[in-house]
């Protein structure tokens, strides 16, 4: 059976005087669920995180000869305090800049999240907890109804600290390379590579789940919140560059690899140990 994911709505939008395409997930993300004692899953929306990005530019941002530049500018105004403009400019085809639209303006709700970003905090058995417990395991994105492994630091096997190769010996995943195997560095955790990590996690059953797996570089790049690093209310213990499932169509040796929370996406040998966050869809 084929699954049909909602169209998405797209926005055009100007951040910093560069054009960028943001989709705004149609609307909101279903909302935080409550905490109760049923295990909670996976629900994939197909809708997009915006990018918490609320502030605007003037249009003396970036302009070498300008003497007072802003970029962290009340989105409602049309002037800042130096008499520059804030675009939109009062024009019926005004489009705007990022902080003018999406989830970020729409559902701004920080109680769950910053911005437009909807999170529910886990249990290690699987629960949903309350948006303030001090301890959980897993999230899930209300908006694109993934759950995310949360690292650790206790040297255990989901200790941030630990990295690993890529490695994944199914051709029909691999795009004509495997990888290396058990080449990074995780406290003898497991074999340091990503496929025997992903088998160590689905055998622990974390957050009362064993269907965990390398998230792609799409799924990876719409969890960054581009106007902070990292997301610490719900992700704390982050790292940079997380290798995804993605292999460079290009080079079948090197593998798509993302920042930490910034849209910093770029090709890396498969051999170069990165660290690692896996996600559930429940497929």
């Amino acid at each position: 059976m084929k699954t049909l994911l909602k169209p998405l709505q797209v926005s055009f939008v100007v951040v910093m005087g560069v054009t960028m395409i943001i989709g705004s997930g149609g609307g909101g993300g279903g909302g935080s669920p409550p905490p109760n004692n049923s295990s909670v899953q996976p629900s994939p929306t197909g809708k997009l995180n915006d990018t918490g990005i609320t502030s605007c530019g003037d249009y003396a941002y970036g302009n070498p000869n300008a003497v007072n530049s802003n970029d962290d500018l009340n989105c409602s105004l049309f002037m800042d305090m130096d008499n520059d403009p804030i675009p939109p400019i009062n024009r019926i085809d005004a489009i705007g800049q990022d902080g003018h639209v999406g989830r970020d303006v729409a559902a701004n709700d920080s109680s769950n999240g910053h911005a437009g970003f909807d999170f529910t905090k886990i249990s290690s058995t699987g629960q949903a907890l309350e948006a303030n417990a001090n301890q959980w395991s897993c999230v899930k994105d209300n908006v694109t109804g993934l759950i995310w492994e949360v690292k650790t630091d206790d040297n255990g096997l989901h200790d941030w600290d630990w990295t690993y190769t890529w490695y994944e010996p199914d051709a029909t995943k691999n795009g004509g390379n495997s990888g290396k195997q058990n080449g990074g560095a995780c406290g003898n955790t497991s074999p340091c590579d990503t496929n025997a990590y992903v088998q160590k996690v689905n055998t622990e059953g974390w957050c009362g789940a064993k269907d965990w797996r390398l998230p792609t570089r799409e799924e990876m790049v719409n969890l960054m919140d581009v106007s902070k690093t990292p997301i610490p209310e719900y992700f704390p213990n982050t790292q940079t560059r997380f290798t995804t499932s993605s292999t460079y169509a290009f080079n079948p040796q090197e593998v798509w690899v993302t920042g930490g929370g910034t849209i910093f996406v770029f090709q890396s040998d498969k051999d170069i140990a990165r660290y690692v966050r896996l996600v559930r869809d429940g497929k």
